[in-house]
């Protein structure tokens, strides 16, 4: 009877190589695949159909998976939730509150102080 070379057998059940050749417990020492997302093909898609959504997708500078992606979880309800969006609002009276002749006295003052001293740099 003929012997088999170990590099040449198969893997033991319960066990798998990945590409290095490690002998690895099945899914320890590899992603798991729900974080890495499901991959599904769309069929039919016409070319008018097509240039709309990367139209649209460079619009937003998203890819055109990220945009589709997107498009899916608003259609679908399913959207993440934002986190640090609130918007706060009590510093807006200190904003946007000054006169032409305010804006022209402290930009002169600022153009004042920008002029350089010909002797500090000789």
């Amino acid at each position: 009877m003929k012997t088999i070379p170990k590099s040449k057998q198969p893997p033991k059940a319960g066990k798998l190589k990945n590409r290095s050749g490690d002998k690895n417990v099945p899914g320890k020492n590899r992603k798991d695949a729900a974080s890495r997302g499901k991959m599904i093909t769309l069929r039919g898609i016409d070319p008018a159909l097509s240039q709309k959504i990367k139209s649209e997708a460079e619009k937003e500078s998203k890819s055109i998976n990220q945009f589709l992606v997107d498009t899916l979880r608003k259609s679908l309800g399913v959207e993440k939730k934002k986190m640090f969006t609130r918007v706060f609002h009590d510093l807006d009276g200190l904003f946007g509150q000054w006169s032409d002749k305010e804006f022209r006295q402290i930009q002169n003052q600022i153009e004042a102080q920008r002029t350089i001293d010909a002797e500090l740099w000789q």
